[in-house]
């Protein structure tokens, strides 16, 4: 694994904050703890300098699959509850879903973290 496949690994898994949560997530994988300073050592710098060992290929695809089975799980328990909170206001209300609520949709999503500063 390069340098840029670790970080892109880890940005897609956590954000732009990833080092911490990642070395964590291996850290577990692997048995023992990794030092998120070792990570950072793993994606800077020049290529062929600390690059990341071999054998961390492995714990990031398994950490990568935990987390697309967790948010798969999470965009489920997410729909689930969007649905029935429309059908319970509306069937409360006995009325139909107002004409401006039905212009929500995926398309309307914004990324959080453009909208917060950083630290």
């Amino acid at each position: 694994m390069t340098k840029k496949e670790l970080d892109a690994y880890g940005r897609a898994m956590f954000g732009p904050r990833y080092q911490p949560k990642l070395a964590a997530i291996l850290g577990h994988f692997r048995g023992k703890p990794i030092e998120q300073s070792q990570i950072s050592k793993w994606v800077s710098g020049p290529d062929g300098q600390r690059d990341p060992p071999p054998w961390l290929d492995q714990l990031v695809i398994r950490s990568a699959i935990q987390m697309k089975h967790e948010r798969a799980m999470q965009a489920e328990v997410l729909g689930q509850m969007i649905d029935n909170h429309y059908e319970q206001r509306w069937a409360e209300r006995g009325t139909h879903i107002p004409e401006e609520w039905k212009g929500a949709t995926d398309a309307d999503y914004v990324d959080p973290e453009s909208l917060t500063k950083p630290e």
